[in-house]
């Protein structure tokens, strides 16, 4: 080989790569480097930590006025939740179920209902008087004390049992209230001030004492006879 023909070869080795080793090299890498790419694992995403989810509260039932008051009565189920004294008490029809106490010659009857540690409260109820004397009772405690808002043929008195005595405490006063008619009568009870109402309509100013502090709500009879109804203590 002459001189030329050494430097044609060696030329082309050069613009190669130089060395005839360094070709199958390249070759070799242009082959596997594609196929390492997609043999490679492709990265795991680093997971986002997510805020846990809240709770949703449950709805809270809104109780009626029947739950959140102390007391409701209409007699349509019976007459259990009573505790009679005297006279002859029994469901009668009027209308709807109702309470009657009828026996007229018993110098003093009672129904009562609901707790003894009721303090301030308001006591509502349709009644009507037969005959006789019939009232609403509030506050009446364990020993009997209790204060009646008492009814008779067109009049009305409240008095204060204590200690085995009555005392009026707002004289008989004039009233159109009537034998045979329902009328709606209302107690309110706060601290040491009562408050009357008849038909809805407010009866002087309220009455203050402070002798009884709590007790039940009922009814009394005297010589009458009478029936109740629709009965509400809030």
């Amino acid at each position: 080989m002459n001189p030329s023909q050494k430097s044609q070869r060696k030329n082309r080795t050069a613009r190669l790569g130089g060395r005839p080793g360094s070709l199958v090299l390249a070759v070799l890498m242009a082959i596997a480097l594609p196929w390492l790419a997609g043999c490679a694992p492709e990265p795991t995403a680093t997971p986002v930590p997510t805020e846990p989810a809240t709770p949703t509260p449950e709805p809270t039932a809104t109780p009626t006025a029947a739950a959140s008051g102390f007391l409701e009565e209409d007699f349509e189920s019976g007459s259990d939740a009573w505790t009679t004294q005297g006279g002859t008490w029994s469901l009668v029809e009027d209308e709807s179920q109702v309470l009657q106490q009828e026996n007229v010659e018993a110098f003093e009857t009672f129904a009562t209902a609901g707790d003894l540690g009721w303090t301030d409260y308001t006591v509502t109820a349709r009644i009507k008087v037969l005959s006789g004397y019939g009232g609403l009772l509030g506050r009446f405690d364990k020993d009997g004390n209790t204060y009646l808002f008492d009814f008779g043929e067109s009049t009305f008195a409240v008095w204060r049992r204590f200690a085995g005595g009555w005392t009026a405490i707002v004289p008989d006063t004039e009233f159109p209230f009537f034998y045979d008619t329902w009328h709606t009568v209302r107690l309110v009870f706060s601290g040491n001030q009562i408050t009357l109402f008849i038909d809805g309509v407010q009866q002087g100013e309220p009455i203050t004492d402070n002798l009884i502090g709590s007790g039940k709500m009922g009814f009394r009879t005297s010589y009458g006879s009478i029936r109740v109804d629709d009965v509400i203590v809030e």
